[in-house]
């Protein structure tokens, strides 16, 4: 019939075709290397040629962990563990087209603590019976320190937990130590302090002590020295004195 005139054929709508947005991480650049513990901003570039950009999103290990709405398309990505990790940013224009940028790489490391000893310095020297404080700095640029420990010639003596990092030790014996701190992070990253050296001592024993003077408690007194020299002593107890030094 006449239903097939070209006079009386009807033109559908055309077909829309939506260009899809493109899409740039710009930040952090691939194969970067970043401290544990430490938030990682993700920033992307983003443009559609026939509408708009509705939205970003970002991908880490294949798992969305954000997304950012409005230009400039960035976003906050916090505790992170270590390893390498694969980000993506994945553009969604007005039309819901979406275009995945190409993949980013970053390798997120834990970084040692530093630790130095504070005291003893080097070549101190004690005499028993003695309480030793034994003190380190120590700190951790992506994280925390968890625990100083002290060893003296090999032998662990104690532990401090928090700053500042401080142990007394009361229980060392006569003789010459190697003191090394180790400084562990909340991680599990140790790090090891240049040594000090330092001496402990005893008293020396004295036998059979000459008695120079007996002076009562309470006593004022004074001696000459037939050289023209002399001394004074105020005693508030009881001692004895066993040598006299004239200068």
């Amino acid at each position: 019939g006449y239903g097939n005139e070209p006079t009386n054929w009807m033109a559908g709508p055309s077909a829309v075709i939506n260009t899809r947005p493109t899409v740039l991480i710009t930040g952090p650049t691939n194969n970067a290397t970043l401290g544990a513990n430490q938030p990682i901003t993700i920033t992307a570039s983003a443009a559609d040629t026939d509408g708009f950009v509705q939205r970003v999103e970002f991908l880490a290990d294949d798992l969305k962990v954000g997304q950012a709405v409005i230009p400039p398309f960035s976003l906050t990505w916090s505790n992170t563990s270590v390893g390498t990790h694969k980000l993506v940013a994945r553009a969604v224009d007005n039309q819901l087209g979406a275009t995945d940028s190409a993949a980013v790489y970053v390798n997120v490391l834990n970084y040692p603590p530093s630790v130095a000893i504070v005291t003893p310095t080097n070549g101190a020297s004690y005499t028993l019976p003695a309480s030793i404080v034994l003190e380190a700095a120590a700190s951790d640029s992506d994280g925390t320190v968890a625990q100083v420990d002290f060893y003296a010639t090999g032998i662990y003596v104690g532990s401090a937990y928090a700053p500042p990092f401080r142990f007394n030790w009361t229980s060392a014996t006569a003789g010459t130590y190697l003191l090394v701190a180790t400084a562990t992070d909340a991680l599990g990253a140790r790090t090891v302090s240049d040594p000090v050296s330092f001496t402990v001592r005893t008293l020396p024993v004295v036998t059979n002590p000459v008695i120079a003077y007996a002076v009562n408690a309470g006593t004022i007194g004074s001696s000459a020295y037939n050289g023209g020299l002399g001394m004074d002593f105020d005693v508030m107890t009881n001692i004895l004195v066993t040598r006299l030094g004239v200068f």
